[in-house]
């Protein structure tokens, strides 16, 4: 089985051309042409240049000294996946790269519940960040577009200092998860416990922070309002709910005798849903008291779909530089049209609402040592193409721009989730522990919440049968462009589907699906690892069926084709098979 690309480059190295005003940050590459961050082929300097030179007796024996030191060094680390260390993942080591928050924050380590996460911060860098909402992969989405967007201003010549990105957690969304059983049924799971963050800060250049860095967070009001250490395993939690339920340990409750930061962020939310605040759950869960700002409509594309997207580069250039006219002269418009605007919302607004009483409109900070902040950066992109759109790649979007090229395709698995996907596929396959997993297709079945947009005349819909006949085309083609094995490749199915009846037919096929009750994922590896095993499982494949419109199987789909090079296909609720219907346009 193919492993997804290893980068060629180090941080570490010199650079071409000796030093320069950035030799100091392990995370600077020169500007290429590409635009996105480092290329393997880039050249480097320093001990990759021995390599050009012809071999004396002396430089081969400082070659192996330095080899031997390296291992020696490595040995002693432990090698665990952890700091700066290397991680051992299905047989083959990475090697060592610098820790993502690297020199991002002030020395100490993140704050307490009770202190700032403002006492962490750095005067000589620009922090930015954004929340997000609905299910996991919507989440990945939204900070996909946070790194997009900080990539940009990194590159904005107006822009005077660095702006480094703070990711949020994800958090529960029940019906995505399958939960639903109580407000406290799953922690927030960081960024870091799902993508491997060092390595994607070595590929795009600059170092990445989580709010978890900065500082301790509670549990947010969806989540129970009780404090939950977002760093404790799955074992310890189960161990203080134990402690709780026995009564040898007290429920310490949000926020109790602490007073709420102040957060100033700027609205996505409020411009284009006119009004409808947003109300960000990760605020909650770090005792933000969040104030929005709504960003000028000028900013978005003028586009008649709904919601309308946010342009990133209007977007860098509205925060860049510091003292921005653009900002000034809006928010002033803004104080004269408030009432209005308010107005027009409706009802359920007032000025109260959106406006400091003494202020106005808040300018939210975007000067040095501040966090600059988004409510939500989901329905973003370079030029106002939906954000489906973006991330499919569909003509005329261009496979080599936004998020997905820049970010996305370097946001390479957590080697330990990675490593318990692995196992479940070979638990899956039938494999013995350790047994090499051969090429497969993987299927994903989203229906649930999918089957009601499925007109009437269309049934059924989305059946086994649709996805059966797309992978059996995509066999056929693999088989007649050369690759005779393809035959014999297992298919890998993950669905949220529970009917019966739906599942044996799957099974009749002699599929494989990857069935969580029977795998005990949820009480071994915890209530998000059902999601996160299947995202990873389906990045295995080198052939891909999806389910069209699915945040699921859109990411899944990148990953089979820039990762393994392979084939990618979507089901429709409306496949192309269906007999015209006379009613169709009345619908």
């Amino acid at each position: 089985m193919k492993d997804d690309h290893e980068s060629s480059s180090h941080p570490l190295l010199p650079t071409p051309g000796g030093s320069s005003s950035h030799e100091e940050d392990p995370y600077y590459y020169p500007p290429s042409s590409s635009n996105h961050g480092p290329s393997s082929s880039q050249p480097r300097g320093g001990y990759l240049s021995l390599l050009k030179r012809p071999l004396s007796k002396g430089w081969i024996l400082v070659l192996l000294g330095s080899v031997g030191l390296f291992v020696v060094t490595m040995g002693l680390r432990g090698g665990n996946g952890t700091g700066s260390g290397s991680s051992q993942v299905e047989g083959w080591r990475w090697k060592t790269r610098p820790k993502a928050s690297l020199g991002l924050v002030k020395e100490g380590g993140r704050r307490a519940r009770n202190e700032s996460y403002l006492d962490n911060l750095l005067p000589s860098i620009n922090y930015i960040t954004s929340f997000h909402i609905a299910g996991l992969n919507n989440e990945i989405i939204t900070q996909f577009n946070l790194l997009h967007l900080t990539n940009i201003l990194r590159n904005n010549p107006a822009s005077p200092h660095p702006y480094t990105p703070i990711i949020s957690p994800f958090l529960p969304h029940f019906s995505h998860l399958g939960g639903g059983e109580g407000l406290n049924a799953a922690p927030v799971l960081r960024f870091s416990q799902v993508f491997d963050i060092d390595r994607l800060a070595e590929l795009m250049g600059f170092g990445i922070l989580e709010w978890a860095d900065l500082k301790e967070g509670f549990a947010g009001e969806g989540m129970g309002g009780r404090i939950e250490d977002e760093w404790k395993t799955e074992e310890e939690r189960e161990q203080e709910r134990k402690d709780v339920a026995s009564g040898k340990k007290k429920v310490e409750r949000m926020g109790k005798g602490l007073e709420k930061e102040v957060m100033q962020c700027w609205s996505t939310w409020m411009t284009t849903h006119q009004g409808n605040r947003l109300n960000p759950s990760v605020g909650e869960y770090y005792n933000f008291k969040t104030s929005f700002t709504p960003l000028p409509p000028s900013l978005f594309a003028q586009a008649d779909r709904a919601p309308r997207h946010l342009l990133f580069p209007a977007a860098a250039n509205f925060l860049t530089p510091p003292e921005n006219r653009l900002r000034s002269e809006y928010l002033s418009f803004a104080h004269d049209e408030a009432d209005r605007n308010i107005e027009s919302w409706g009802k359920n607004m007032t000025r109260d609402d959106v406006f400091d009483k003494k202020k106005g409109w808040v300018e939210p900070p975007t000067e040095p040592g501040q966090v600059t902040c988004f409510d939500l950066l989901y329905y973003a992109s370079d030029k106002g193409e939906e954000i489906r759109e973006i991330y499919r790649a569909t003509p005329p979007v261009p496979r080599n721009q936004g998020p997905w090229w820049s970010v996305g395709q370097h946001a390479h698995w957590n080697p330990e989730l990675r490593n318990i996907a692995v196992n479940t596929l070979r638990e899956v396959l039938g494999l013995g522990k350790g047994s090499s997993i051969p090429n497969v297709f993987t299927v994903h079945i989203r229906r649930t919440d999918f089957m009601p947009s499925c007109p009437a005349y269309a049934q059924p819909c989305l059946a086994v049968s649709h996805f059966a006949n797309h992978v059996n085309a995509m066999r056929d083609r693999y088989v007649t462009n050369g690759t005779r094995g393809a035959k014999d490749w297992p298919v890998v199915v993950t669905t949220d589907e529970s009917d019966a009846e739906y599942l044996a037919e799957i099974a009749a096929l002699g599929w494989f699906l990857v069935d969580h009750h029977a795998l005990k994922t949820r009480p071994v590896h915890g209530i998000w690892y059902p999601s996160l095993i299947d995202n990873v499982i389906l990045s295995l494949g080198q052939g891909f069926v999806g389910t069209q419109s699915s945040t699921m199987s859109i990411l899944a789909s990148r990953r089979v084709e820039d990762w393994n090079g392979g084939h990618a296909e979507r089901v429709g609720p409306l496949e192309t098979k269906w007999p015209y219907d006379p009613h169709a346009a009345e619908l």
